[in-house]
């Protein structure tokens, strides 16, 4: 039976019990880039995997992974993320594809971890998973400026989802490029582009259809978290 999801505002479990995991921006944590908010399913994993940090492999579509997996390049610790797959980008399709391959680098003594902002039914299986991320990438998210090689963390105990690299520098990235075209086109989607486009973010269930409220139309979820983002990079910029 799922527990339901318990979290003070400062990212702590309210529940030791809770399934879901929020994994949430820390007041003091400057230094580092916080990823977003996430879902981390803990009752999936074994608890010797609740924390993972590894060199980020980045990907934009859950094909390439398996194209790099057959490939032997995932070889070594390391934590998948596949962006580009919220709502808005192209309707957060399943990401079933990746529990395999991912689980068979885990059983080979490997510490591995998937990030993204899409979504996995069932969560993860057994392998430790921040999904849901946001905001997601297409609307600004930070985790659209993570590179190939920085180190991530994952951390289903403390609520961590961070990137260890100086703020200064993620700072002057700019969110990665990625052509999402074969999602818009054809098979009546020209129809729904403005729906997606207005799409809300995971958090709040990808929703189009909202009761109108006045104050929050002003600034969309994921625009009003992609600021508070840059409002955290400039200071730890300036400090």
């Amino acid at each position: 039976m799922m527990v339901p999801l318990c979290i003070d505002l400062d990212g702590t479990l309210c529940r030791e019990d809770t399934l879901l995991v929020l994994l949430r921006q820390k007041p003091w944590l400057l230094v580092w880039l916080v990823l977003g908010r996430a879902v981390f399913k803990t009752s999936a994993v074994d608890e010797e995997r609740w924390l993972i940090e590894a060199p980020a492999r980045c990907f934009s579509d859950q094909n390439e992974v398996l194209e790099a997996f057959k490939a032997g390049e995932l070889k070594g610790d390391v934590v998948v993320v596949v962006r580009f797959q919220g709502p808005r980008a192209n309707g957060m399709p399943e990401l079933h594809k990746l529990t395999p391959l991912l689980g068979v680098l885990q059983d080979q003594g490997f510490k591995v971890a998937l990030v993204t902002d899409g979504r996995m039914s069932g969560a993860s299986g057994k392998v430790p998973v921040a999904l849901h991320v946001t905001p997601e990438c297409l609307a600004g998210g930070p985790l659209s400026r993570v590179r190939d090689g920085d180190v991530l963390v994952v951390d289903g105990e403390r609520c961590r989802l961070e990137a260890r690299v100086p703020a200064a520098e993620l700072a002057r990235r700019r969110p990665t490029p990625v052509d999402l075209s074969e999602y818009q086109v054809g098979l009546g989607r020209e129809l729904f582009d403005t729906l997606r486009a207005n799409a809300a973010g995971a958090e709040e269930g990808a929703m189009t259809f909202r009761p109108f409220d006045s104050a929050r139309a002003q600034v969309s979820p994921d625009r009003a978290a992609a600021a508070r983002d840059q409002r955290l990079l400039a200071t730890a910029g300036a400090a």
